[in-house]
């Protein structure tokens, strides 16, 4: 049984769910295996680069990736307007565009650093009332009023100008639209604007160059070595502190019990900054992530979140 995650290339024109079904697909083909996959947020279907696949028991953990930092490479195209606000949407509103200068791009894109509100476009898998923006959008119903979103550029940078298109990347948060963020790039220019390439080149400290293409995954599986591919979960759950308990007490905590701090082998500081925690056994072994909270002594108690 394989448990992690898998570092995918994924290519244009494919949905993130498209990629789950096509690793299903190979892995009853070649292993007659049902093993669980799931991807840890969505990629527009127009854009590729990297994507964390989860299988097996790394499915659980699916959450704690979403979080991480996001970093892509785009192109704002300047001149046009686009429903879906990328070069894959109907043309609204067209204009001439003037001819700018890279200091005028690199001074609106530091505008940008730091956190701030977006609003998500309406051809977004974002749900309102139970329902995804897009598939509205797509039958022409009317689109309920979209709320704006706290968001983080951590970098943005010019990487180069070809009137009328400006190449960038930027590292920004989890749930960052990079098309919102080109349509409002532009329009801090004086120009209409819509998103053309978008390339996810990192998820935290997992890059492109790291990633595995569908033909390679089937390969792998086809050949028997499919593990190869897959990462450890708590190795991608690296941000996260390591904590050790007490072998006698794995049992408690995996039945959902807290644990008073006498139980933890790792010396906890009294001004620890992060209370999710990997939790391990003496033996090494990867149990889960606990979330430590202070009881009425201003002791730390440890309780399981999300075990292996």
């Amino acid at each position: 049984m394989y448990n992690g995650f898998i570092n995918v290339l994924k290519p244009t024109g494919m949905t993130s769910n498209d990629i789950v079904g096509k690793l299903k697909y190979f892995a009853k083909k070649y292993s007659g295996e049902k093993l669980k996959f799931g991807h840890t947020g969505t990629l527009d279907p127009n854009a590729a680069g990297v994507m964390l696949v989860c299988v097996g028991r790394g499915t659980k953990f699916s959450q704690y990736v979403t979080e991480k930092k996001k970093t892509y490479i785009g192109i704002i195209n300047l001149g046009q307007t686009t429903d879906t606000v990328d070069t894959y949407g109907i043309v609204e509103e067209a204009r001439e565009t003037s001819l700018k200068t890279e200091e005028e791009i690199e001074a609106i894109f530091k505008t940008y650093l730091g956190k701030s509100k977006q609003i998500p476009p309406k051809y977004s898998a974002i749900k309102i009332n139970g329902q995804k923006l897009y598939d509205l959008a797509r039958q022409g119903k009317e689109i309920p009023e979209i709320k704006s979103r706290d968001i983080e550029i951590f970098g943005i940078s010019l990487l180069e100008y070809n009137h009328p298109n400006i190449t960038f990347e930027v590292e920004c948060s989890s749930g960052t639209y990079i098309r919102s963020l080109a349509k409002d790039i532009g329009s801090d220019l004086g120009e209409l604007a819509h998103l053309g390439l978008l390339i996810r080149n990192k998820v935290d400290n997992f890059s492109i160059d790291e990633s595995y293409t569908l033909e390679q995954l089937e390969c792998l599986m086809k050949e028997g070595i499919f593990k190869e591919a897959v990462m450890e979960i708590d190795y991608v759950l690296d941000r996260f502190p390591k904590l050790i308990i007490i072998n006698s007490a794995e049992k408690a905590y995996l039945n959902g019990l807290a644990l008073a701090q006498d139980r933890i082998q790792t010396k906890i500081k009294k001004d620890i900054s992060n209370l999710k925690q990997k939790v391990y056994n003496e033996n090494g072994q990867f149990l889960g992530i606990g979330t430590l909270s202070l009881d009425e002594n201003q002791n730390y108690i440890l309780k399981s979140e999300t075990q292996r």
